[in-house]
């Protein structure tokens, strides 16, 4: 009885199977029918977008339909970075540090083709870093002075090869403005830059200013440094010097033994390393000075007697004026005469003239006979 009810109890599961794979078929056939109607799938058409902090690139991916392609940055569709009809594909990588782009600010590159995508890049993720003055210390055995720098934190984008901090620094022989040359980046995200120079004499030796650029970001010094350095020069002063320098220029004067005019030119040259310290001192005259090159003013030679113009009816004399050279005060470099007609008639006079004679008469007051006589005085 058992084995009857068995075999009546698989037979029930084969047949609701058989009638499951049935009505599997009936609804795969269709779908597979209209598939073959309608050709295989068409890819969709689409630029895929991506931007970190070095660049960005733009990969068109369709089914080979020409599409319009506009590629800008942010909302500045009207200056795109690239503008292109009917494209069917490729690719269009972007370097932010050649397009000038500021990575510290946040930005989207975005691209329209058959569609619209856009990514985001920018922003404090990608200018992280602290730029620092690690030491300034003689390295002895060397003679050498060493200024290291460090860029803590640097972000891991940029190529560093090739870079170097700008710096300034205080000497005790004055301003020195250097490069501290990129050495290394360690794992831990430090970036190591070193500069060098040899025999520097004992003092004081400070920066406080300098800057980092490395494809397009800048970072600038967070802290001072200064240090009082001693040991680090190994040669005598003075073994080394610069070239002559002028240190003063005296006033020209004029030589009577020479006849020329000179003047005095004093040189010196310094330590090459401390440009404080003097070594030489010379002292040359320099007698290239041109007669005239500079002149007194107008000077008053001589003045001519009055005389009277018949033509203007004025009383005239002539002035003469020179210039001499500013320091040979003998030597004539111009020579001018003025009319001078500002005489006032009878500033000047003759003696008395007699003029007309009256007629004798009897004056009976004083009893005598006399006549009236005019005396004339004319300008000189």
């Amino acid at each position: 009885m058992w084995q009857i009810v068995k075999r009546r109890s698989i037979g029930k599961w084969v047949r609701l199977a058989a009638i499951v794979a049935m009505l599997l078929q009936m609804l795969i056939v269709p779908a597979a029918q209209a598939q073959d109607l309608q050709g295989p799938p068409k890819l969709q058409c689409h630029p895929v977008v991506t931007a970190d902090c070095a660049g960005g690139q733009v990969t068109l991916s369709g089914d080979g339909s020409s599409h319009d392609l506009t590629i800008w940055l942010d909302n500045d569709s009207a200056n795109p970075l690239v503008s292109k009809t009917g494209v069917k594909s490729g690719t269009w990588t972007f370097d932010w540090s050649d397009l000038g782009v500021d990575v510290c600010a946040s930005h989207k590159l975005k691209a329209t083709w058959s569609a619209t995508n856009e990514a985001s890049f920018g922003g404090s993720s990608c200018c992280t870093g602290k730029l620092l003055i690690s030491h300034i210390e003689c390295v002895s055995n060397e003679h050498k002075l060493e200024v290291h720098f460090v860029l803590n934190d640097s972000p891991s984008w940029p190529n560093y090869a090739g870079s170097s901090v700008a710096f300034s620094m205080s000497t005790p022989y004055g301003t020195v403005n250097g490069n501290a040359a990129f050495s290394n980046r360690t794992p831990g995200g430090v970036c190591h830059y070193y500069f060098y120079t040899n025999n520097v004499p004992d003092g004081t030796y400070s920066v406080s200013s300098a800057s980092l650029t490395v494809e397009g970001v800048t970072w600038n010094l967070q802290n001072t440094k200064s240090e009082n350095i001693s040991g680090c020069q190994e040669y005598e002063t003075c073994t080394e010097t610069t070239d002559w320098q002028l240190l003063s220029t005296g006033a020209w004067h004029f030589h009577t033994g020479t006849g020329k005019v000179c003047r005095d030119k004093v040189y010196v040259k310094y330590d090459k390393y401390d440009t404080s310290h003097e070594c030489e001192r010379k002292t040359e005259e320099d007698c290239s000075y041109v007669l005239c090159t500079e002149k007194t003013d107008w000077q008053l030679l001589s003045t001519g007697a009055w005389h009277f113009h018949a033509a203007t009816g004025k009383v005239c004399r002539d002035k003469v004026y020179v210039k001499y050279d500013k320091y040979d005060t003998c030597h004539e470099c111009e020579r001018k005469t003025e009319e001078d007609c500002s005489y006032v008639l009878c500033a000047e006079v003759g003696p008395w003239v007699r003029g007309v004679e009256g007629a004798w008469y009897w004056d009976a007051t004083e009893g005598k006979t006399c006549r009236m006589v005019t005396y004339n005085q004319y300008d000189k």
